[in-house]
């Protein structure tokens, strides 16, 4: 069955070279014919010769007299010579089909005399031999012959040729594929318009921009990005790139997604035919940032305009560019003429002419030194400019990242002056700093010392080079370690004072130096972030204070054995006058007989003499209590009006021999106070007794209690002698007394026991006094626990 579709394509494949093959067979027939008439008729071995002429690889060829066997055929097949004689001979180098249609079809061309042409595999298969069959002529030299030749390379080199076109139209066809797929995909709108320019492609990005679909796009022959001002916008772009010959592109509006976007709309000429290409970009973002940066240089302008500091910058073809108001007012210049542009060397022309810069000798070199700095300038450079006018100027120059040149200018005229001052100030303060008693150091926030005066080094025996160059704390504590005295462990110590000098808190302090040199020390946390350290060598002071606490502490203990020895005097002196005071009265009350008139004055005066030394020996006795702090108060609650009475009834007696008047001013619901009642009436006996005892015959005493704020105001007031301004500095004080020469003496206590009691109830005393007009003593006391005018009623 393989035998037979093998004949049948070789029957076919000859057909279907006939066509082809009759030009070729008339052109071999004809050349057959010279050959084999010029051989002769009778040698076979001539017509061979002329057949193997003819051939480009091998033949057999059955002529009427027999066949012969090409030796081409033994190179064709690989194969000796003479080794073919028959077509069996060829079967062991083909295979079984392939030899088995070639005997048929072979058969078939002598038999029928029909054309074929086919192809063999001999051996490994690598090689193609070509068989045509051709029948015999009509000169009748030949019954018919079989062409072979050796067609592997030609056919393989087609074949492959074939094979790489294919295979290249295969894969352009499958990068076309992922090119359109590319498009398709790619997120930015690409479209193609056809020779009428009409829309007929588009991916699915510009669909989605146009709010449609591709189908749609394309069936609709596009959905054009147009505004509805500007119809034929489209029309028009593709127009431009079909007579220009290259891309344009043009910016639109369109709303997208309902919101209005700026697209950039690009349509470039196609490779291929008259077809447009275009892309669509949406720029909105590139607008928005445009308008926000139209809006920071217009901030950045406006910022640069209310500054002080004079700005300019000159561009590449040196001319200004920029200036700001500082500018055109530091340097006085018009600002019409500066907005219009003019180059760097008219700007110094102007400035020369109106003298706002300094004279020069040769002002060409100095303004060609400027133009240079346009090519010259890489770092910038800093100028001090001496006005004519007298204004120091300072001028910042620097290279311009867009080229040209950048200008700062300001007028440091009064910075100069300020620190020229300031330098000043620094001189004198240190100087003076040098020149105090104390140490003055200052600490910075990084621990080093900023700031030491001569009194420092002087304090702490250290050398004024150690000081320099800003040594460190931890140094500092180092060079003085031998100097401090402190029964501590030094590596505590030493953190101590580091820690002193870097807490910002205001501490205070005394230490002691080698030498028995006693030092204080205080700190002061700084407004800067800085330590100001002040020390003060006070071992004198100290000295002389601990010579006076020694001193005050034997004073303090003479006193105390002067008040013990009142105390005992006193209270030894009391216990015989008691007695005699007892007996005195037994003999005035006549209990043991009657006495004469002589005899009653002297028991009288005995006995007032008596009562006298019992009330000195008394105010002695609490005078002594209280510096020894031993005096406790009997505190209750009483009422003030029936004090006062009573007070004023134990004066009524020798009032009335004086002749003089009472008065008491307290309303009787006046109210009640806290305090001891019988100390109370002891102040306000001894005021109302000096009042008796220097007041004049006929005169005024007035008792009287009254609210003075919060405190409660009970005084005896007289119109006696008075107390000069002298005296009334001392009536307070211990055994001091302030009696006129014509008055009896008293030995000073009585005062001073009414300041002690008054004071021990938390009040003061206030003495008004003018000499020959009378005196007023006032006992201020506080109510306690809110008694007063609203306690009236509680008085019992």
């Amino acid at each position: 069955m393989m035998v037979g579709w093998t004949i049948l394509l070789a029957i076919a494949t000859g057909l279907g070279f006939a066509l082809a093959g009759v030009m070729w067979l008339q052109v071999q027939k004809a050349k057959q014919r010279l050959a084999l008439a010029d051989a002769g008729a009778a040698d076979q071995s001539a017509r061979q010769r002329a057949l193997e002429a003819l051939s480009d690889g091998g033949f057999i060829a059955w002529l009427p007299d027999g066949t012969i066997w090409s030796r081409g055929l033994a190179t064709l097949f690989d194969i000796s010579p003479d080794t073919v004689t028959s077509l069996e001979d060829l079967s062991p180098f083909l295979a079984e089909d392939e030899y088995s249609a070639l005997v048929e079809i072979t058969t078939l061309l002598r038999q029928e005399g029909m054309s074929f042409r086919l192809e063999l595999r001999p051996g490994d298969g690598e090689r193609i031999i070509e068989a045509k069959g051709q029948p015999g002529d009509e000169d009748g030299i030949f019954t018919a012959i079989v062409w072979l030749r050796d067609i592997g390379a030609p056919v393989y080199e087609a074949r492959a040729a074939q094979q790489r076109t294919a295979t290249t139209l295969d894969e352009t066809s499958r990068q076309l594929d992922g090119y359109t797929a590319l498009l398709a995909d790619l997120p930015v709108p690409v479209y193609r318009r056809g020779p009428d320019l009409v829309m007929d492609w588009c991916n699915e990005a510009y669909a989605t921009l146009v709010n449609s679909t591709v189908k749609e796009v394309i069936a609709s022959k596009g959905f054009e990005i147009e505004t509805p001002l500007m119809p034929n916008q489209a029309q028009t772009l593709a127009e431009a790139v079909r007579g220009g010959g290259e891309s344009v592109s043009e910016s639109r509006h369109f709303v997208v997604g309902g919101q209005r976007r700026t697209l950039d709309v690009t349509e470039v000429p196609g490779a291929v035919s008259e077809n447009i290409i275009g892309f669509v970009r949406d720029i909105t973002h590139i607008e928005e940032a445009d308008v926000e940066l139209s809006r920071h240089i217009d901030a950045h302008a406006e910022v640069l305009n209310n500054l002080s500091t004079a700005i300019s910058i000159f561009g590449p073809d040196k001319r200004l560019d920029y200036f700001n108001n500082a500018f055109a007012e530091l340097w006085q210049m018009d600002e019409d003429w500066l907005h219009r542009g003019p180059t760097h060397g008219e700007v110094l022309d102007e400035l020369r002419e109106n003298r706002r810069i300094p004279e020069q000798a040769d002002f060409p070199a100095y303004k060609q030194g400027f133009m240079r700095l346009y090519n010259d300038l890489l770092e910038t450079r800093e100028d001090v400019i001496y006005a004519p006018d007298g204004r120091v100027l300072r001028q910042v120059i620097s290279p311009h990242p867009f080229g040209g040149l950048f200008f700062l200018a300001e007028d440091i005229t009064d910075a100069l002056v300020l620190e020229r001052s300031y330098n000043t100030l620094i001189a004198v303060q240190q100087e003076t700093l040098d020149n105090l008693y104390e140490g003055v150091a200052v600490y910075g926030g990084d621990g080093r010392l900023k700031l030491a005066n001569s009194a420092f080094a002087r304090i702490w025996g250290l050398d004024e080079n150690q000081l320099q160059g800003e040594p460190h704390i931890s140094e500092v504590v180092e060079a003085v370690r031998g100097n401090l005295v402190s029964t501590r462990d030094w590596s505590e110590i030493r953190d101590i004072l580091i820690a002193q000098a870097t807490v910002r808190e205001n501490i205070s302090g005394r230490m002691r130096r080698r030498g028995d040199v006693v030092i204080d020390f205080a700190s002061v946390a700084l407004p800067d972030g800085n330590a100001l350290f002040t020390y003060v060598d006070v071992t004198d002071s100290v000295n002389v204070e601990h010579a006076l606490l020694q001193r005050n502490e034997a004073l303090e203990a003479a006193d105390r054995l002067k008040s013990e020895f009142l105390a005992n005097v006193s209270y030894e002196l009391r216990t015989p006058l008691n007695v005699i005071i007892g007996f005195t009265e037994v003999l005035g009350n006549e209990f043991f007989g009657d006495l004469n008139d002589r005899q009653k004055e002297y028991t009288a005066d005995i006995l007032h003499s008596s009562n006298q030394l019992l009330e000195l020996i008394n105010n002695i006795l609490d005078l002594a209590s209280v510096e020894a702090g031993q005096l406790d108060l009997e505190l209750r609650r009483f009422d003030v009006h029936e004090v006062l009475e009573n007070v004023m009834a134990l004066a009524y007696e020798p009032a009335t021999k004086q002749k003089l008047e009472m008065v008491l001013d307290c309303p009787v619901d006046f109210g009640v106070i806290e305090g001891d009642e019988r100390r109370i009436k002891q102040v306000l006996y001894r005021l109302l007794s000096n009042a008796l005892k220097f007041s004049n015959t006929g005169g005024k005493i007035v008792i009287a209690a009254a609210y003075h704020g919060d405190d409660v105001a009970l005084s005896i007031a007289d119109n006696g002698v008075g107390i000069s301004d002298a005296d009334q500095e001392v009536v307070f004080e211990t055994f001091r007394r302030a009696a006129p020469p014509d008055r009896q003496r008293s030995v000073g206590l009585g005062l001073s026991l009414v300041k002690s009691f008054v004071e021990l109830h938390g009040g003061r005393v206030q003495l008004d006094s003018t000499l020959g007009e009378g005196t007023k003593v006032t006992c201020f006391l506080l109510p306690r626990q809110g008694e007063g005018k609203s306690a009236a009623g509680d008085g019992d």
